[in-house]
């Protein structure tokens, strides 16, 4: 087979694969070590209740309100927070717990089969 015919049948499949897979993979890797929120501002809010008849109450609170930039849109504040997302997701001190607790006369191997094979565990 000529080199060209190869890239030819080759090329689109690698395309694909780059989209599907490496651009995905990638965004994950960005988000995993960033994270975004929008900023707010404390504002006070006052409303009035209807009563009885004409009678109204006043009623004043305080609520979070997203700041606006010029064009009127959210701001959102990006942080670079490293492996913390990581490590909370991962919760390793949790799984060396569950881990950790031996039944008597149960081998690791054996409890985390049973663990593994509960019902709770896979509908979960």
């Amino acid at each position: 087979m000529k080199t060209r015919t190869f890239l030819a049948f080759v090329a689109p499949s690698v395309a694909v694969m780059l989209v599907l897979i490496a651009v995905p993979l990638l965004a994950i890797g960005y988000l995993a070590l960033h994270q975004s929120h929008v900023k707010t501002e404390l504002v006070e809010l006052t409303t009035e209740v209807p009563l009885f008849g004409t009678l109204t109450k006043k009623q004043t609170r305080t609520v979070p309100q997203p700041v606006l930039d010029e064009d009127g849109n959210a701001v959102v504040i990006w942080q670079y927070v490293g492996g913390r997302n990581l490590a909370k997701a991962a919760d390793t001190k949790g799984l060396a717990t569950s881990f950790g607790k031996l039944r008597d006369g149960e081998s690791g191997l054996s409890q985390a089969y049973r663990e593994f094979s509960n019902y709770d565990f896979w509908r979960a």
